[in-house]
């Protein structure tokens, strides 16, 4: 298994992986731009993309690293592959001085939110965050930064 940065050479294979992955249609998370100029880190095995993780430093707020999307392929589910792609991240996070990590997910997700409480991450709900009555649970991990 090799971990490396994600880029634009991704989006095709992650496009090709994330509806059979999810289980339904759900590219709108899935944008170009996210791979062309957002980033995170990818993992293959064998010369094939098994999971991969979006995420980058909060434009808004530079306290916070936002983890966008994290896709691991269903077969390798539960072989360490997220966590992994979440300490690499949490890593990067530190460097760039962040003291929050920050995820966001729909309610009905309970095995994301679930992963997230068991690395840390307290959960809230948020009414109307992605618009009226679509509520979202937002998950966040305070950084101790390194020196």
């Amino acid at each position: 298994m090799e971990v490396r940065p994600l880029g634009a050479q991704d989006f095709l294979p992650a496009l090709a992986c994330i509806d059979a992955w999810f289980g339904e249609t759900v590219h709108e998370p899935v944008h170009p731009v996210m791979f062309h100029h957002i980033g995170g880190y990818a993992v293959d095995d064998d010369d094939r993309l098994i999971g991969f993780l979006i995420g980058f430093r909060s434009h808004t707020n530079k306290d916070v690293a936002y983890i966008h999307l994290v896709a691991i392929d269903p077969e390798r589910r539960g072989q360490g592959i997220a966590t992994n792609l979440y300490g690499r991240f949490e890593r990067q996070a530190r460097v760039w001085g962040c003291t929050m990590l920050e995820a966001v997910t729909h309610p009905a997700n309970t095995r994301a939110i679930r992963f997230h409480e068991d690395r840390g991450f307290w959960t809230e709900v948020a009414q109307d965050w992605a618009g009226p009555g679509h509520d979202r649970v937002v998950m966040r991990k305070k950084l101790e930064l390194a020196y």
